[in-house]
């Protein structure tokens, strides 16, 4: 069993290492507005996913949604500001584009293969913790396509 999980273990490190350059801080700057206070601005932090090397990178729609200025940070420490190039609310995912080149995109699996009771990782950077990996399993099986 031991040597089980210590396999298990060097699997996650290296899909872990493979994936980080990948993963990107998404940040958003929005601005709220109130009868009784001058309109401020609201800062928003999350992740998102490189998906070609040309700069396009997927996040959650609802990150972006009403937001003035959207930045991407690559784990380089580039900073760039982006733009949507689209939307989809149901789903909650957004494409970007920032003017980057030579990205390293997220080699992604495909879900449909994915049987319930499998192994998934997902990794991010949550409260802008750069490559935080997460593991859990599939849990159902759902005809919902994006």
């Amino acid at each position: 069993m031991a040597a089980v999980v210590a396999l298990l273990d060097e699997a996650i490190v290296r899909v872990v290492e493979e994936v980080k350059p990948s993963v990107v801080t998404v940040g958003s700057v929005r601005v709220v507005s109130s009868y009784y206070w001058t309109p401020l601005p609201v800062r928003g932090i999350a992740s998102g996913i490189v998906v070609r090397e040309d700069g396009y990178i997927l996040t959650n729609a609802h990150v972006i949604e009403h937001a003035r200025a959207v930045e991407v940070a690559l784990t380089t420490g580039e900073v760039y500001l982006s733009r949507l190039i689209g939307a989809d609310l149901k789903y909650d995912l957004a494409l970007l584009r920032i003017d980057a080149s030579g990205l390293k995109p997220a080699n992604l699996g495909d879900s449909d293969k994915l049987k319930v009771g499998q192994i998934v990782l997902a990794i991010g950077n949550p409260l802008g913790l750069a490559g935080e990996p997460t593991m859990g399993y599939k849990r159902s099986q759902q005809d919902n396509k994006v």
